[in-house]
């Protein structure tokens, strides 16, 4: 590993554990050989993130630039010689992480530019195949756990995390014209997209929350599954990963639903609890099943 690559995985480092998270990106429990090609990762992907949803340029122009980042990482070999390529380069040769997955999660990026309403609950699994799934194979791949069971696994893992965020950044998503709640879902409980946007906070949001919380959790229940299949380091990182999705969605429990008037967030005291009582719905939940 020449000096570039080793600098373009520190700053990948440094800005993964500076970026605020639902789950421990950069965690003391993942081995140190993995660390770099984690935080490289999750470069492209919070760099990508921030072209689609900060970034002041015009939407083809943020277009552009997630493609030029997708053919680049497909033609990765003719691109070595820039820092960052030079670093990912570097972990798809020496991991099994493939970069078509990465190429994956790029599109939902391209996504988010181009709908920004979903009318079934169908269609926002299917953005979640691209959105979040990706990343959880990526990481069994890293730890030469990936085959066809604990992928799937790992989808409804990833999907559940995903749809906590949804809940949780609403009114994030709103500002910038984004609903990723299903709209039929609004009107079977008499809702209308104008009422998100007014901040209407009623039976009906609650109802509609509570029904929403029910199904993502039963999606981490299912997904729990996945650490009989996981060495113990990963084992332990992804009950970590599930604990917070499971918290965050208690902690919008915990404010009746209200995420208008609350900011639903984890604090260092909840990153303690996660890895202290790791693990411990998920087991019972297991336990229960057999």
């Amino acid at each position: 590993m020449d000096q570039n690559t080793l600098l373009a995985y520190s700053k990948a480092i440094e800005l993964a554990t500076s970026h605020y998270e639902n789950f421990p990106v950069i965690s003391f429990i993942i081995p140190k050989k993995y660390l770099y090609h984690i935080a490289i990762i999750y470069y492209f992907a919070r760099t990508c993130d921030d072209i689609a949803d900060l970034s002041e340029e015009n939407v083809q122009e943020k277009l552009n630039k997630l493609q030029e980042y997708q053919f680049k990482i497909k033609n990765i070999d003719n691109y070595k010689n820039e820092m960052f390529f030079n670093a990912l380069y570097y972990t798809f040769t020496t991991t099994k992480i493939k970069p078509d997955d990465l190429v994956d999660l790029i599109n939902a990026f391209i996504q988010d530019l181009k709908v920004n309403r979903y009318h079934t609950f169908n269609e926002v699994l299917d953005y979640t195949k691209f959105s979040a799934n990706p990343v959880g194979r990526m990481m069994l791949d890293l730890f030469n756990c990936g085959n066809d069971e604990t992928y799937l696994l790992s989808d409804k893992i990833c999907t559940a995390l995903q749809l906590t965020n949804f809940l949780q950044d609403l009114k994030l998503d709103l500002k910038i014209n984004r609903i990723y709640l299903p709209l039929n879902e609004l009107a079977y409980f008499n809702l209308k997209e104008q009422d998100l946007f007014n901040n209407v906070y009623d039976i009906r949001f609650q109802r509609l929350y509570k029904h929403q919380i029910n199904r993502i959790r039963k999606l981490f229940f299912e997904g729990s599954y996945l650490i009989n299949y996981l060495p113990f380091r990963l084992k332990i990182y992804i009950k970590a990963t599930v604990n917070g999705g499971l918290s965050i969605l208690k902690k919008i429990e915990n404010y009746n639903f209200d995420i208008y008037n609350n900011i639903i967030k984890l604090n260092k005291l909840d990153y303690i609890k996660l890895f202290l009582f790791n693990g411990y719905k998920q087991r019972k939940y297991i336990k229960s099943k057999k």
